[in-house]
């Protein structure tokens, strides 16, 4: 049930206790005992709740998170990251607000709700000011919570929302096994005490039936108790020897309702010294037939009459279908001969039977490879007639790649080496099959042959193969992600470090005089930074962290003007081939980003391309449908792709072409992101890019771009000329960050600018600042990452405050999607490294306005 009430008129205490209400009270009983039922140590750690607990806490971005499961007086932490206690107490705790809910309780900022603000753990370590809890639920009981914790106030998106309930799905569904695992424990231990008497007899009997195929079982004499029943009784009857003893009846259902009256009576016949022997049918819960068995029974007595029956019963379903198909095949084959007026003798009708009823192709070949005979299932499989098969020498079926390595094992098999392998025939419609191939030499007395039995297994081949696909390309996905988080974080760190080092440079340029022998010293160092700056700007390109100046754009068009640029840097020995057929198709993308896409790619193919050679740069556009590479929806797509008839890609690094760092040229020609920032840029779009090669024949490069939507178009606006504005003298701006370089730096390019500079580095300390100079204050200019409060929260607050106030919003690591509404309320959002100069500019033109 939701809570309703307005949450700053409530008390941390206002909720009744457990003991005022008899609602309360009973499903506090039922969830003490069900945790009592399933054992759960106090504070024992767990795998499995580590695990999940750790994984809320990344997938939530937040530092803590835990799993609290109550007992009558405290919360326990079965699993905890970020948390040094062990245990909580109930009352007003925030996880007993949400083991009360039948929705999760998400508490945005702690110190703004009445029933949490004076809270120990809210006004002490850890200054918890975020809380999320959602109920862990067993038999319509709620048992538990998975919560997180921040030390800052925010929310969780709608995907963070639905990860944390599937989490908390997972935590139900293991804490069922273990309640079903330890009911099945208690059952086995009582069954066990039970049969203890009979287990003995049982494991006496089972080293001499251990061994057998057959069923051999015991009854008592009235046929109602079970005594003993082989191990083989899960193969041939289909249920455990627990059941059997267990139900002592139930095997009878299983007979086929036609059967199941001779049965009566033949055990029936037991008592008056009759042996039994009978076979009959066994039936699926449908009905239908799934075996047939024979059994055979007599009574063992003992002085005083009849003390149990004994009994065998078999499998003998493959002999009663040969007896079936026989006589079905006897009938086919007599009437065949004599319509052809022959007699048709015993040894020839088995063979006939045996030979044309097996369910593979079966080849008689001589040992020269032609072929003498085969049945019809060989005929069918190759999709031809026996007239073009017979005489025919195996060569001419097999896939020309597979035809050494067959002729090498011929000659093997001639020796009498028998074989089984898989091999690739083409059929008479040119469809090629993959067969199982189990050849062996047979000695006719007069003269020597090759047997082979061929089974097509080429759908279960395919389907393994598009596993296996799978299987790599989830693996490629789930490395490149873990790459790109990291190379993301270092390209953060590392861009703060090069703006201090570009920003000081262009002091010491801006105060040496031209001809100080210093200033080559700074330029060197400026353009060094330079450098920096760009190999940080492929490795967020990678991360798909960068911030991407998306628009609308005619994608024939971005491919048009980058190959004119292409043209420029191939040699003349390559022909470079152009194709524009994506018509008027249109794409939601940063077109310099996409234009370097281009020009990397063909970059890649021009060295690849030893001598003369010849690259291909097609665009077109394709509908995809439910299974469409990389996973992308369904849809309309731009394509692009670069083709060159290199020397290709081996096979044991394609998987590793996209990883960053990673290169096969020569020390010192090439950095090895060229690919990986192509990677990132592309899955930053949208869209998916894969790479096809066969070493010694070249490479194929394909992209696959989103089409724009109607509401991407909707969105487009004309872009303004950047403009040169001189800096507002009379200007005070308020500057947030928290790396101390960063702000030395580029406040005192603000300065040199004439502007005055108030310098926070937090949110929290930058609206203290703003509260006391806001009648100065004319711009804000604040980095996004940082402790405390961060820079969309300080935009949101100074939203509600000073609506008109500018705020421009400084990042070296956040992907402008990912701002939110408060980042698409920022006046300006500049990537890192920036110069003084260039923020000077974007001030001016935003004081101006």
């Amino acid at each position: 049930m939701s809570d309703d009430r307005n949450p700053s008129s409530q008390s941390p205490f206002d909720e009744p206790s457990l003991l005022d209400e008899p609602s309360l009270l009973d499903k506090e009983a039922q969830r003490l005992a069900i945790l009592a039922e399933l054992e759960l140590p106090d504070i024992e750690s767990e795998q499995t709740f580590d695990d999940i607990v750790e994984l809320a806490s990344i997938l939530c971005e937040v530092p803590m998170a835990a799993c609290s499961l109550p007992d009558k007086e405290r919360h326990l932490l079965k699993a905890r990251k970020g948390l040094s206690v062990e245990h909580t107490g109930r009352e007003g705790s925030f996880c007993e607000h949400a083991l009360r809910r039948d929705e999760p309780l998400i508490v945005e900022d702690a110190r703004e709700d009445e029933r949490f603000r004076e809270h120990l753990f809210v006004v002490g370590p850890p200054h918890i000011r975020f809380y999320a809890g959602f109920q862990i639920t067993l038999d319509e009981v709620a048992v538990g919570t998975l919560c997180v914790f921040d030390t800052r106030p925010r929310q969780l998106s709608a995907t963070q929302i639905e990860a944390m309930q599937a989490l908390t799905r997972q935590l139900e569904q293991f804490l069922r096994l273990r309640g079903s695992r330890r009911r099945a424990d208690q059952t086995e231990d009582q069954l066990a005490r039970q049969r203890s008497e009979s287990l003995a007899v049982s494991a006496a009997l089972d080293r001499f039936t251990a061994h057998l195929s057959d069923v051999f079982w015991i009854r008592s004499a009235d046929f109602k108790e079970a005594i003993y029943v082989s191990p083989a009784i899960e193969k041939v009857w289909g249920i455990s020897r627990e059941q059997w003893f267990d139900e002592p009846d139930w095997w009878l259902e299983q007979v086929h309702p036609d059967d199941r009256a001779e049965l009566a009576d033949a055990i029936a016949d037991l008592s008056s010294g009759q042996e039994m022997s009978l076979v009959y049918r066994l039936v699926d819960a449908q009905g239908d037939v799934q075996k047939w068995v024979s059994s055979s029974a007599f009574v063992v007595e003992n002085d005083s009459g009849p003390h149990s029956i004994s009994g065998v019963t078999r499998d003998v379903s493959e002999q009663m279908r040969e007896q079936q198909r026989l006589a079905e095949r006897v009938e086919h084959f007599r009437e065949r001969h004599l319509a052809a007026g022959e007699e048709l003798t015993l040894t020839q009708l088995k063979y006939d039977v045996l030979f044309e009823n097996s369910t593979d192709a079966i080849v008689i070949s001589d040992l020269d490879g032609y072929l003498i005979d085969c049945n019809q299932r060989m005929v069918d499989m190759f999709g031809t007639t026996f007239e073009r098969l017979r005489g025919s020498h195996f060569s001419e079926f097999i896939a020309p790649e597979e035809l050494e390595a067959t002729q090498e094992k011929w000659e093997r098999w001639k020796q009498g080496e028998p074989a089984l392998y898989d091999v690739t025939f083409t059929r008479a419609d040119g469809r090629e099959i993959i067969v199982e191939n189990s050849s062996a030499l047979i000695d006719l007395g007069d003269r020597k042959v090759i047997q082979a039995i061929l089974r097509d297994r080429t759908e279960e081949r395919r389907a393994q193969r598009e596993l296996e696909a799978t299987r790599r390309q989830l693996w490629r996905a789930q490395k490149m992600e873990s790459l790109g988080r990291l190379a993301g974080s270092v390209a953060h760190d590392f861009n703060n470090l090069i703006n201090v080092i570009s920003a000081c440079s262009s002091f010491l340029l801006e105060d040496l005089a031209a001809d100080d022998p210093r200033r080559v010293d700074a330029v060197d160092i400026h353009e060094a930074a330079g450098q920096s700056a760009a190999l940080t700007s492929q490795l967020l390109a990678f991360s798909r962290q960068q911030v991407l100046e998306s628009r609308v754009v005619h994608l024939d068009s971005v491919v048009q003007r980058t190959a004119k640029l292409c043209r420029r840097v191939i040699d003349a020995p390559i022909d470079l081939d152009i194709q524009l057929d994506a018509g008027d198709l249109e794409v939601f993308v940063d077109s310099g980003q996409l234009e370097q896409v281009i020009m990397n790619l063909v970059l890649n193919a021009r060295d690849a391309v030893d001598g003369e050679g010849r690259i291909e740069l097609y665009s077109r556009w394709e509908t995809l449908g439910e299974h469409a590479p990389g996973k992308l929806a369904p849809g309309r797509y731009g394509v692009i792709s670069v083709h060159d008839d290199g020397v290709g890609i081996p096979a044991d690094i394609i998987d590793r072409i996209f990883e960053p760092f990673y290169t096969t040229k020569e020390e010192g020609k090439g950095t090895g992101l060229g690919l990986a920032s192509v990677h990132g840029i592309v899955t930053q779009s949208g869209g998916y890019i894969d790479v096809a090669s066969t070493p010694g024949r070249g490479s194929e490069f394909t992209i696959w771009l989103p089409e724009a939507t109607p509401e991407q178009r909707a969105g487009e606006e004309p872009t303004p000329d950047a403009t040169v504005r001189a800096a507002d003298d009379r200007a005070t701006l308020l500057f947030v960050d928290d790396n101390p370089l960063v702000r030395r730096s580029l406040v005192r390019g603000l300065e040199r600018g004439g502007y005055h500079v108030l310098v926070a580095s937090n949110g929290r300390d930058a609206l203290d600042i703003w509260g006391d100079h806001r009648e100065r204050i004319g711009a804000v200019v604040s980095d996004i990452i940082m402790p405390v409060m961060d820079g969309l929260e300080l935009l949101e607050r100074l939203e509600d405050l000073a609506p008109e106030l500018p705020v421009l919003l400084l990042t070296g690591y956040s992907d402008e999607h990912d701002l939110g509404a408060a980042g698409a309320s920022a006046h300006t959002i500049m990537r890192k490294p920036i110069a003084p100069s260039e923020l000077r500019e974007v001030l001016a033109g935003v004081l101006e306005s």
